[in-house]
């Protein structure tokens, strides 16, 4: 049912995770990662209960 966005979602969480390994030392830029991995989950979660409301299964992202 929701395979491919929880793809798009894992995808999204381990290059949130890789980048924040790489600017560890950096902490502001660790920062502004983990609120731009912050802003793609809130807007995953919108559109898969917008199309859950609709009564389509097939949620795509």
């Amino acid at each position: 049912m929701m395979k491919k966005s929880n793809l798009s979602l894992l995808a999204s969480f381990l290059c949130t995770v890789v980048l924040g390994i790489i600017f560890h030392f950096q902490g502001t830029v660790f920062y502004i990662f983990v609120g731009l991995f912050a802003v793609s989950l809130v807007s995953h979660f919108i559109v898969y209960f917008r199309e859950k409301k609709k009564g389509n299964e097939n949620t795509t992202i």
